[in-house]
């Protein structure tokens, strides 16, 4: 199974210790947002991607009424990690940097602007 950047972001967050899809939606913003941001609509999906090709398990722990899923990585989700940690082939690289936008809006040719909604 080829992993893509927010399963090692999951992968890392349970490295660390099992956590709630919640949690490690948290961890992510924490930590990765400013280069690697992780929506709710990309983190579950991705969860059900790692149980199945058992890189990591779940256990139901509700609270109360609320139902609650902890996840933890399972020793081949650790190899999976270990892994692309010591990696050292070239990896694709996506930077969003907002002065090189602005950049780019400026130096765009003239009446391009006209194009470009009002804020």
């Amino acid at each position: 199974m080829e992993l893509n950047n927010t399963a090692y972001v999951i992968l890392g967050a349970l490295h660390e210790r099992p956590r709630s899809g919640y949690d490690i939606k948290a961890f992510a913003d924490g930590s990765t947002r400013h280069f690697w941001a992780v929506s709710y609509g990309q983190l579950y999906p991705e969860l059900k991607r790692l149980l199945d090709a058992g890189l990591i398990e779940a256990e139901d722990q509700p609270t109360g009424s609320r139902h609650r899923t902890l996840y933890r990585l399972t020793r081949a989700g650790e190899e999976a990690l270990a892994d692309w940690v010591s990696d050292a082939g070239i990896r694709p690289i996506e930077l969003r940097d907002e002065g090189e936008l602005i950049a780019v809006e400026v130096a765009a040719p003239a009446g391009a602007e006209a194009a470009l909604p009002e804020f």
